[in-house]
């Protein structure tokens, strides 16, 4: 996952951009974005990632989420894998 810290409002390209970038996904993948305190923000569930997967930092709702830090599960199979990320607006 990339760029962390994901600055959207940034000067830097490298740390600026459409959003925080989940890469060398495998095809079937489920990625579930949680705050530190373990609310559900956004969740994907796809059978064909294509190998990436682009989360833009807004919820469930459209809008978009407060700095700070976040989780990401990610899942395919039998294999989980967790990722601190961090939005900083």
């Amino acid at each position: 996952a990339y760029p962390v810290p994901w600055k959207p409002n940034g000067g830097n390209a490298d740390e600026g951009g459409p959003g925080v970038i989940f890469d060398q996904l495998p095809a079937a993948v489920t990625i579930k974005i949680y705050t530190l305190s373990g609310a559900l923000v956004e969740d994907f569930d796809t059978a064909a990632s294509g190998g990436r997967i682009l989360w833009d930092g807004r919820n469930k709702d459209g809008r978009a989420v407060a700095t700070g830090g976040y989780l990401a599960v990610i899942k395919s199979g039998s294999e989980k894998t967790v990722k601190k990320l961090v939005i900083v607006r």
